[in-house]
């Protein structure tokens, strides 16, 4: 009897000890308290663990920290057009659960700035503007004074713009400046200037937040008139300008690229059968870039196309039909090989906006929109890395220049009106769109307080309401351009006419 009290006892002390070294510690969720979330938001914690938020609400993240452990919340994904921040975002677990709140808001236009010197009365225009990645911009513009021409630039950084720069002064003349942004903090700029009585194309790079003194990319150059110089830049730094010269027996496309830091030699891209000026380009990450341009031949007017890669450009291709009239070609390139040309002509009777696709191959031209009225016209032209097109312009409807638009994904489907119904005309729009999908438009429109600048953003084809986004009051804004961040944030930028020019800017951050 003694001995089996013995043994249980002894059993027992075993089984107390094996439980008491099997108890698990505690351990403690990160939750998160979500407002404003219009779309899903995925939140990663310490790195790795992962917590998608679909809607406003309590959540937490599956993986239980213990007691001094360290926490680090961080907003991994969100809609584009919206900023998400978190409170309580980082800190040690203290024998209790971490609190960490989220909240999500629509990104807004600021209140439209003035850009330009207020007290020079500068008559400026022609402001060509680009982003970069992480949702710094810049702008560059021609400015008068006094006889004196000049071309400024302004960085946006920070959440502020940075001073004016001057990066080209000739008493002779210059314009028409083309602009284009690399990797972070780098861009080009390529423009027409007058030296010596003849016209040269010449160009400056922004690094450091300097520019380069002014150079000569090509000349003496027969230009023809009002024809800008084309220019597009990747991440990588790479570039590709095209510009239309009369080296003697009519115009030709002519094209340099900018790799390592320097140019190649110069190129003509087309067949040298017809003359061609007005060149668009677009250039992807990889290096391959896409031109078009309008080619006139035997009294009859084209648009054509060359394509960069493996090295080379690949030769001339007629992408539409004859039609009578000059026209101004807008390209669009992505990542996987896809482009696009979009185009307006004048044919019997009516205006009308046509597109091309390339998929290793060209479509034929698709019809978009057409009116009788001379207003089907002004396309721009923009296309994701999934292959997603967009292309928005102008129309009559009713007596009124509206604004159009249609989306591309496995055909091409024309949306409804863009613009507002305002009772008044709208002018040539601007578009920017990002590789996953996101574009922004913004046009002019005419209406009771003035011509106003509007914008609309879009997520894979579809428009938000479109929004004026100048000041109160009367405005005659005129020819707004736009350029979108990766991040969601954009810039648009105009000309006020209140006696004289002045160069405006609004962010949407």
């Amino acid at each position: 009897m003694t001995v089996r009290l013995f043994v249980f006892a002894s059993m027992l002390g075993i089984l107390l000890l094996a439980g008491c070294g099997s108890q698990t510690p505690a351990t403690y969720a990160v939750k998160v308290a979500a407002s404003g979330i219009d779309g899903p938001v995925v939140l990663r914690n310490n790195a790795t663990d992962t917590l998608t938020v679909p809607a406003d609400g309590a959540y937490a993240f599956a993986k239980k920290l213990p007691d001094g452990a360290a926490y680090q919340v961080e907003v991994s994904e969100r809609p584009f057009f919206r900023n998400c921040t978190l409170s309580g975002a980082s800190g040690t677990i203290q024998a209790m659960d971490a609190e960490v709140d989220l909240a999500c808001a629509a990104k807004v236009w600021a209140g439209a700035q003035e850009l330009g010197d207020p007290g020079s009365a500068p008559g400026a225009w022609s402001h060509p503007v680009a982003a970069w990645p992480n949702g710094d911009a810049v702008v560059v513009w021609q400015q008068n004074q006094g006889g004196v021409y000049r071309l400024y630039a302004r960085v946006f950084s920070g959440g502020s713009w940075g001073a004016a720069q001057q990066v080209a002064e000739s008493s002779e003349g210059l314009g028409l400046p083309a602009l284009a942004t690399g990797s972070a903090g780098h861009a080009l700029l390529v423009w027409y200037e007058e030296v010596g009585g003849q016209i040269e194309l010449r160009w400056s790079k922004l690094s450091g937040g300097s520019w380069t003194l002014p150079a000569k990319l090509a000349g003496p150059l027969d230009v023809p008139g009002n024809a800008p110089p084309a220019l597009d830049m990747n991440p990588n730094d790479q570039a590709v300008v095209a510009w239309s010269q009369n080296p003697g027996g009519g115009y030709r496309i002519y094209a340099r690229r900018f790799t390592g830091g320097a140019w190649s030699s110069p190129v003509v891209i087309d067949d040298g059968t017809a003359q061609g000026i007005y060149p668009a380009v677009a250039l992807a990450a990889d290096g391959a870039a896409l031109a078009a341009w309008q080619r006139f031949d035997a009294g009859q007017y084209y648009v054509s196309a060359s394509r960069f890669q493996s090295g080379a450009w690949q030769g001339e291709e007629v992408v539409s039909g004859a039609f009578g009239s000059q026209t101004l070609p807008s390209v669009a390139l992505n990542g996987n090989g896809r482009g696009l040309v979009a185009w307006w002509q004048v044919e019997p009777g009516a205006t009308s906006v046509y597109v091309a696709t390339y998929d290793g191959g060209w479509s034929s031209p698709e019809l978009l929109g057409s009116d009788t009225s001379g207003q089907a016209a002004f396309p721009q032209a923009g296309l994701d890395d999934a292959g997603r097109g967009l292309v928005v312009w102008t129309q009559d409807q009713g007596g009124t220049r509206i604004v159009a638009y249609a989306s591309y994904e496995d055909n091409w489907q024309v949306g409804p009106v863009l613009s507002p119904g305002t009772g008044g005309d709208a002018g040539p729009p601007s578009l920017a769109v990002d590789p996953s999908g996101h574009a922004v438009a913004v046009w002019v429109q005419a209406t009771q307080v003035g011509d106003v600048v509007y914008t609309a953003r879009f997520t894979q084809g579809s428009p938000d309401a479109p929004e004026v986004i100048t000041a109160p009051g009367v405005v005659q804004a005129v020819d707004p351009q736009a350029a979108l961040a990766a991040t969601g944030d954009a810039v648009a930028v105009w000309w006020q006419d209140a006696g004289n020019k002045r160069i405006f800017a609004s962010v949407l951050r």
